[in-house]
């Protein structure tokens, strides 16, 4: 199952799986991929419950710490971030690079998949067929629009920026004089920028792919 970030037109293909032990680095935002992931004081299975993280939440790195362990089958270290305002440390197993599903199930997102390549080839062979009936005029869609994946992508935007999210993207817009596109990208967090960029690839492809996607509320 791949994923795929929209920022401004451009493409990061990623890989939805678990990221193995010593692949974050610090300063990377991560995700957690199950509900209810624990956070903790210290880098241990002992250290005391300070919060947890839901699925799809992020953190950016501050380093990879504590002894390797093995839960449920997966083994890695500890990450170390600032969980409001304290450090926290949580399990690397159950985090991936990767933004993980938030609204579709597998087998829904197998089907999603499906629609957008039809879509994706009926575009393309829509482009070939016009340039071909009107071959000295220019097509000034970017050709990037053609394959842009038009389902499914607004309810995992819109479902996975959350509103703990936009608060602190609102603190960052505040405390350094930033606009909301620059303070959103400072975040980094996938889901955030894909709602946000999604609205000007709506505009600058001529899409109509989203069901009732409210606009993105950080202006």
């Amino acid at each position: 199952m791949k994923l795929r970030i929209l920022i401004a037109m451009a493409y990061a293909v990623v890989t939805c799986s678990l990221a193995a032990e010593g692949e974050f680095t610090p300063n990377q935002v991560i995700y957690a991929t199950v509900s209810a992931l624990r956070v903790r004081g210290t880098p241990t299975l002992e250290g005391k419950h300070i919060g947890s993280l839901a699925k799809g939440d992020s953190l950016r790195v501050v380093q990879v710490a504590g002894e390797a362990i093995t839960v449920e089958g997966k083994t890695g270290r500890w990450v170390q971030f600032d969980h409001d305002g304290q450090m926290g440390f949580v399990f690397a197993g159950f985090l991936s690079a990767d933004m993980p599903l938030v609204a579709h199930t597998p087998a829904e997102w197998k089907k999603i998949e499906a629609k957008n390549r039809q879509h994706t080839a009926r575009r393309i062979k829509e482009a070939e067929d016009w340039a071909k009936a009107h071959p000295d005029d220019q097509n000034c869609t970017p050709p990037s629009c053609y394959s842009t994946e038009v389902f499914g992508w607004p309810q995992e935007y819109q479902k996975g920026c959350t509103a703990r999210k936009l608060t602190a993207i609102k603190k960052l817009m505040q405390t350094k004089g930033i606009g909301a596109f620059e303070a959103t990208n400072e975040y980094g967090d996938g889901y955030c920028i894909g709602w946000q960029q999604w609205e000007m690839i709506e505009i600058n492809c001529s899409i109509s792919g989203r069901k009732n996607m409210p606009q993105y509320p950080l202006k």
